[in-house]
């Protein structure tokens, strides 16, 4: 396999892998992983550059399609938008210069979480505020949520891990390790429910094959397809202060 990466003067970096299976010229485009076009072996790189310009419209397309996609998934945070968490919620509140504070504030109630903040506070700091949050609010709910169902449904794991991934709202590990994504204090108590029955159904299959779907399903009361779907229409990195 080769790979050359050019840089297109519209689109920007561009990877271009030759590999001997290939039978025809493969174009894909990520939000994540960018433009990769994928060609027969013995096929020239400048023909796959030929390529991409003869496509030239369906990238831009499919670029804007992404874009709009993951800006109807983007949550604001800031004053007058409090962020929605399990059992909690995390409200935000600009203090003004007359107030004189000059760092951020973080108060714990029992049905709601405030974080105030001064006038010009800069985006970071109030992410990462809320991200502290967020980990205090999981570490509570998040390990004895997993126990209780691991209990009902007889799975026995090793640890539990608190994570904030970009990319996955949970994980299983080979030594019976579940990672959890904080971000699912975000989502509805049914969709985090479901990730962790999914998580937990890891520990029997290690894989996505059918019977692990057909266990999955069980355990959901026939809703796997319905929850995976709604699942998907949420982002792990969806958050956004402004």
């Amino acid at each position: 396999m080769l790979t050359k990466k050019y840089n297109h003067p519209l689109f920007g970096e561009i990877v271009i892998t030759k590999k001997s299976g290939n039978k025809n010229i493969r174009l894909t485009v990520s939000p994540s992983k960018g433009i990769r076009v994928s060609v027969p072996f013995f096929t020239s790189f400048s023909r796959a550059g030929d390529f991409v310009n003869e496509k030239e419209k369906w990238i831009i397309a499919t670029l804007e399609k992404h874009h709009e996609k993951l800006q109807s998934r983007i949550i604001p945070l800031g004053e007058g938008n409090d962020l929605p968490l399990i059992g909690n919620r995390i409200v935000y509140h600009k203090i003004s210069r007359r107030e004189k504070k000059e760092s951020i504030n973080i108060r714990y109630y029992t049905d709601y979480t405030e974080i105030n903040f001064p006038e010009g506070c800069n985006r970071e700091a109030i992410m990462k505020a809320t991200v502290m949050v967020m980990k205090k609010r999981a570490s509570l709910y998040l390990p004895a949520r997993c126990k209780e169902i691991a209990a009902v449904h007889g799975f026995c794991f090793n640890r539990l891990f608190l994570k904030n991934n970009k990319t996955n709202w949970g994980s299983c590990s080979n030594k019976g390790n579940i990672n959890l994504n904080i971000q699912l204090m975000r989502l509805s108590p049914e969709l985090a429910d479901y990730v962790i029955l999914h998580e937990l159904c890891h520990l029997k299959y290690h894989n996505h094959g059918a019977s692990f779907h057909k266990l999955l399903n069980s355990l959901c009361d026939g809703k796997e397809k319905e929850l995976a779907s709604q699942l998907r229409k949420n982002s792990t990195s969806s958050l956004t202060v402004i």
